[in-house]
């Protein structure tokens, strides 16, 4: 068995070893302009426009498990949509991910749909996959203003599935978020999906901005574990990166570049 397929098969006995998968980049789960967080979690942006989006992953350092993504996404009034295409894994262990994400938002609140179709990289594209090469799944989530600086959220991005099983399975998280000039903290838990007898997985964080740099720092548990990011922005620019640790499995890196022209 490869390096990869071993790191596979660890973070299928591991429940919640990396948050999402397809259209993860770096950050806090907080509101965000760029597409991805509509294509992993189904939040849409709370104000409309256009961004542009790639992002990278390293999956426990290892080569063979990079993910690869880019996505746009658009809106105009109330409408927010977001399309994405990304690639994890080589050639032999590895799948395609398209994905869409369409909702509505305004600066007080949002609720979106997602959806994400994967095909084996092994099935040549000129030939349809099999029923084992293609999985879809569909989900949603909501976030409200709760008052002046307070957010709650929740999101539950596998609703419904059928063909192949994703690579991670994903409960409904419930979250809330605290903000005020300079400061942001946050607190989400998510039922262990897949995992009787488990307890829920929690997530919380604090993040703190200077212009034009914000760093964050999170933890989560099942299995404890840690997380540091730093993002800055120039014009209409943002670059960020975040390093998580794992106990068993080794370091991910997320980067992600993003432009809203």
């Amino acid at each position: 068995m490869s390096r990869a397929a071993t790191a596979l098969a660890l973070a299928a006995l591991l429940p919640a070893a990396a948050a999402a998968q397809d259209f993860a980049s770096p950050g806090p789960p907080l509101r965000s302009a760029m597409p991805f967080a509509a294509l992993e979690r189904g939040t849409p942006p709370a104000e409309p426009g256009l961004a542009l989006a790639s992002a990278g992953v390293r999956w426990y350092g290892i080569a063979g498990l990079d993910t690869r993504a880019a996505a746009v996404a658009a809106g105009w009034r109330s409408a927010r949509m977001a399309v994405g295409l990304s690639q994890t894994g080589d050639g032999a262990v590895g799948w395609t991910a398209a994905g869409v994400a369409a909702g509505i938002a305004n600066p007080a609140a949002g609720a979106g749909l997602r959806a994400v179709a994967r095909r084996d990289r092994t099935t040549p594209f000129d030939r349809p996959p099999a029923a084992d090469d293609l999985g879809v799944e569909v989900g949603g989530a909501a976030w409200l203003e709760a008052g002046t600086g307070l957010d709650v959220w929740c999101s539950a991005p596998q609703l419904w599935m059928k063909g192949a099983a994703p690579p991670l399975a994903r409960g409904l998280e419930l979250g809330i978020s605290a903000s005020g000039p300079g400061w942001a903290a946050w607190l989400a838990r998510e039922s262990a999906r897949g995992a009787a007898g488990r307890d829920g997985i929690h997530n919380a964080g604090l993040a703190l901005t200077l212009d034009p740099l914000t760093a964050w720092v999170s933890a989560r548990d099942a299995p404890t574990r840690g997380a540091f990011g730093l993002s800055a922005h120039a014009s209409r620019i943002e670059v960020a990166v975040e390093i998580e640790g794992h106990p068993i499995l080794g370091e991910t890196v997320r980067l992600s570049l993003g432009v809203t022209p």
